[in-house]
């Protein structure tokens, strides 16, 4: 009875998080189309995704001084999520607050660099999330197979069926290879926790995670085709995965901390 209470609790959790973002998209999209107030959802995209990283990376901080077993884990999240938000600030600072779309490499690596961060953590978070579960490598790996397609497939896709308008070898070029592989890394990972934990804390931030990397890529898609613009629509998307990621955290703190996933 525990265990269903505490399912529709998340439940309602969930919804409500739903609503609350299905409320800031609508007004993300209304000043985007308002002349004199188009600053407005760069400065929404500031708090949703800086300041949402930030409130992450407490929670998974919390958690971390917490729990006797998956400490690894959090502690990557705490910094990979440190680290996005020191990226996504300075981003939407120079693109959609200031709208300045012509930089250079040198302002370009200032936000580049700690997102490479973040990717490479979250990957290696949830790589050491996977393999430390026992009870989670016991499935047949045939299991896992589809999802190693798709992670595979995404980073194919990107890395040689754009038509790239930079440099691949170039610096900027070096940094969306980097972000590509540690996305699809991150995505198969993220994809076999997803799948198999029981806890619906892991499931909503595996599926928060998957929601950020896939708005990042669409995001990335314009800068590898030198298309980059304010306001991409897919700051929404994630947002909405931050907050449910935070709605994760937020789970798993109910949780037998003692217990593995």
């Amino acid at each position: 009875m525990m265990r269903i209470t505490k399912q529709y609790n998340d439940l309602y959790l969930l919804l409500a998080t739903l609503f609350v973002w299905t409320i800031y998209a609508a007004f993300y999209d209304f000043f985007q189309n308002v002349h004199y107030a188009s600053v407005i959802p760069g400065y929404m995209s500031l708090v949703g995704e800086a300041g949402l990283d930030f409130v992450a990376a407490g929670f998974a901080f919390v958690i971390c001084k917490k729990t006797e077993v998956n400490k690894t884990f959090f502690m990557l999240l705490c910094v990979s999520l440190l680290a996005a938000t020191l990226s996504d600030f300075i981003y939407n600072e120079v693109l959609n607050i200031h709208r300045i779309t012509a930089f250079g490499i040198a302002t370009d690596s200032l936000w580049d660099v700690p997102f490479a961060i973040f990717l490479t953590l979250q990957a290696l978070a949830w790589g050491v999330l996977f393999f430390q579960n026992s009870k989670i490598m016991a499935k047949k790996f045939s299991v896992y197979i589809p999802y190693l397609i798709v992670g595979v497939t995404i980073f194919c896709i990107f890395t040689y069926g754009i038509n790239w308008k930079i440099n691949q070898l170039s610096t900027l070029g070096w940094y969306e290879n980097i972000d590509t592989m540690m996305e699809a890394l991150g995505f198969i990972f993220a994809s076999f926790c997803l799948i198999q934990s029981r806890e619906n804390g892991i499931k909503y931030l595996a599926t928060g995670y998957l929601l950020v990397i896939s708005s990042d890529f669409i995001i990335r898609y314009s800068v590898v085709t030198a298309s980059l613009q304010p306001g991409n629509p897919m700051e929404t998307t994630w947002t909405l995965g931050l907050l449910i990621m935070i709605l994760g955290l937020f789970a798993s703190q109910r949780i037998d901390l003692k217990k593995n996933y």
